[in-house]
């Protein structure tokens, strides 16, 4: 069977067991196309709700077509206004900015989710679009997901960059060759 498949189906399987998802979404290539897979496995019962978080860190275009997207897509979501340039290794560009940034981040992300009506008392899945290319470069940020436990399905089924913009354009998820803006 076609690898593209077996990722496919890997992906389906963690997507229907992590439900309900709490899905953190940049409105990049990765979480639109995580947030597309959820989407298409609603009928199966997947539930899901986006979280994007906007502050001076996140141009305010991206904010918008983020939201833009998942209203079309008829997708939930929520908006969270937080400014990381408040945390002083971050402020300051620490050689390890990007764990502290990540970390306040995803602390934020899980308290919104934990709080949030989509969930009436459930404990959602804290997810983001981490895929496995992203291991292949210094990312210190990953260390504070892995740290608060947050999943990357994309990554934990071995999707890699090109994988996600082959199964994206093979599912029909509009703009598969979107540029990546880490």
């Amino acid at each position: 069977r076609p690898d593209g498949a077996r990722l496919l189906d890997a992906l389906t399987r963690r997507l229907r067991e992590a439900s309900p998802l709490a899905l953190a979404f940049s409105g990049g290539l990765d979480s639109r196309f995580l947030a597309h897979m959820a989407a298409r496995l609603a009928k199966d019962g997947v539930r899901a709700w986006l979280f994007h978080i906007q502050g001076p860190h996140v141009p305010a275009a991206e904010s918008a077509e983020a939201s833009a997207w998942a209203r079309e897509h008829g997708l939930g979501l929520t908006l969270i206004d937080l400014d990381p340039l408040r945390i002083p290794q971050v402020r300051t560009n620490d050689m390890l900015r990007c764990y502290h940034c990540k970390r306040y981040l995803f602390m934020a992300l899980r308290e919104a989710a934990l709080a949030h009506p989509a969930f009436a008392g459930e404990t959602p899945v804290l997810c983001d679009g981490s895929n496995l290319s992203d291991r292949d470069s210094y990312r210190p940020g990953l260390r504070a997901l892995e740290e608060l436990g947050v999943r990357s399905p994309l990554a934990e089924v071995g999707l890699t960059k090109e994988a996600i913009r082959g199964l994206a354009a093979q599912t029909g998820l509009d703009r598969p060759d979107q540029q990546a803006r880490p």
